[in-house]
């Protein structure tokens, strides 16, 4: 599903937001839509990084925002 719906389900049930791509690539990154000044925030960690923390304010590609490749989890 493109990212707008994704979001609209997402927020209705609590739930955050990932790009199948991401979960082929054994990176387990999610998002959190929010309505507040943190923005969308990343969760997760790319299988390389080792980040356990969370990102505030996800950046996203163009690519991203245009993927029909979007599940809520």
């Amino acid at each position: 599903m493109y990212i707008n719906n994704a979001i609209e389900i997402a927020m209705r049930l609590g739930k955050g937001i990932q790009r199948l791509k991401w979960a082929n690539e054994n990176n387990h990154i999610y998002l959190i839509p929010t309505n507040t000044p943190a923005g969308m925030v990343m969760g997760g960690r790319k299988r390389e990084e080792r980040q356990k923390d969370p990102i505030y304010g996800w950046q996203p590609r163009a690519n991203d925002l245009i993927a029909d490749d979007w599940e809520v989890i």
